[in-house]
């Protein structure tokens, strides 16, 4: 499993799985059959002699539509064709920044050497051996392409794995009503500012805390947001487990 932690430009830095070869091959292979079912029905209307000129229709159109289809759903699409969003991936730029029309007119031309006259190939060696999972059009573009969810399944023992005094004395016992997912999010958002101190990452914290004082009814804890978050996980831990 690899993973890019990319910069946003309100410098805060956000860790995304890249995505491998095979949920992109399958991606592909969706939009190129929508594509052909919508060449399909351009050869129906010609055959229903509707004046349209046949040559072009048969043997130009369907690079036309691929071009077409593929580049306006990536741009209208938040850098997702109908196939990336059923297979969950979506392509990002990788400096944090938005991709522009540019950028995917750039991946989408690509395409002709990354996989129409080359059945893929150059695509998956690149995707598969680049540190950022690049094809040509990725490289070009200065994209990158990321799982819009982990496939990481997180448990209880992820929580656990804070280290914790044998003797600690839970402080709030009102945790337990807190789940397994609340106490997650406050152990990543710890990590991360530990990992990468900024005002975004401090004030993710601080409105965590406020949040958690408010449903526990806490006054006067004399903790910092840091400390009482910390506090909160060693006693769900001790509580819960």
């Amino acid at each position: 499993m690899r993973n890019i932690t990319i910069r946003t430009t309100q410098n805060v830095s956000i860790e995304y799985e890249l995505s491998g070869s095979l949920p992109r091959v399958f991606a592909f292979l969706i939009d190129m059959l929508i594509v052909f079912g919508v060449y399909l029905l351009l050869g129906f209307l010609v055959i229903f002699n509707l004046n349209w000129p046949e040559m072009f229709v048969l043997f130009f159109s369907p690079l036309l539509i691929f071009f077409i289809y593929y580049y306006f759903f990536e741009m209208l699409g938040q850098g997702q064709t109908p196939g990336k969003r059923i297979q969950q991936i979506r392509v990002l730029r990788a400096d944090g920044k938005d991709p522009t029309p540019g950028d995917f007119l750039l991946r989408t031309l690509f395409l002709l050497p990354d996989a129409w006259f080359s059945l893929g190939i150059p695509a998956i060696l690149l995707i598969n051996t680049t540190p950022k999972a690049q094809r040509l059009g990725d490289l070009a573009a200065g994209t990158v392409v990321v799982k819009n969810r982990s496939s990481r399944s997180f448990l209880l023992s992820d929580i656990q794995s804070i280290k914790t005094r044998a003797d600690h004395v839970p402080s709030f016992p009102g945790i337990q009503r807190f789940s397994e997912a609340d106490m997650l999010l406050i152990k990543s958002s710890l990590k991360r500012l530990d990992e990468y101190r900024n005002p975004a990452h401090q004030e993710v914290v601080d409105e965590l805390a406020a949040t958690c004082r408010f449903k526990l009814e806490i006054e006067d804890d004399g903790l910092s947001s840091q400390d009482l978050l910390k506090v909160l996980l060693q006693d769900y831990i001790v509580l819960t487990r």
